[in-house]
C-alpha cells in the first residue's frame, strides 16, 4: 500500500477534522436560511453538505441533504422546513459520530 497504517490514520484524522470544521458552521447557516425562508441558500448549503458526506461515507446524510434540496427546489417553504428537520437530525447524528471517532478521541 502507498500509505502506511499511520499515514492512513493521519489522513482520516485530517478528513474528519476538516468535516467538523466545515460542516458545523454550514449546519448553523442552513438552519438560519430555513428560518429566514431563503430557499436558494438552503439548496446551496444542502448541496455542499451532501457533497461533504461522500468522503466520510455518511450516506444517510447525503440522502437527507439531497431530499432537502429537492423539497426546496419546489418552492414550498413548509415542505422545505419539514425536510430540514430530518436533514438536521441526520447532520447532528453524523457530527456526533465524527466527534466520537476513535481516531479523533485518541489524539492529544
Amino acid at each position: 500500500s502507498e500509505f502506511s497504517q499511520k499515514g492512513r490514520q493521519q489522513f482520516a484524522v485530517e478528513l474528519l477534522t476538516l468535516f467538523l470544521e466545515l460542516a458545523e458552521p454550514k449546519g448553523r447557516d442552513l438552519a438560519d436560511a430555513v428560518a429566514r425562508g431563503d430557499l436558494a441558500a438552503v439548496r446551496g448549503l444542502a448541496h455542499d453538505l451532501a457533497g461533504m458526506s461522500g468522503p466520510i461515507r455518511a450516506e444517510g446524510l447525503g440522502r437527507a441533504m439531497r431530499q432537502l434540496q429537492d423539497a426546496c427546489r419546489e418552492g414550498d417553504l413548509a415542505a422545505c422546513r419539514k425536510s430540514h428537520a430530518l436533514a438536521g437530525q441526520a447532520l447532528a447524528t453524523v457530527l456526533r459520530a465524527v466527534r466520537a471517532h476513535p481516531y479523533l478521541t485518541a489524539c492529544p
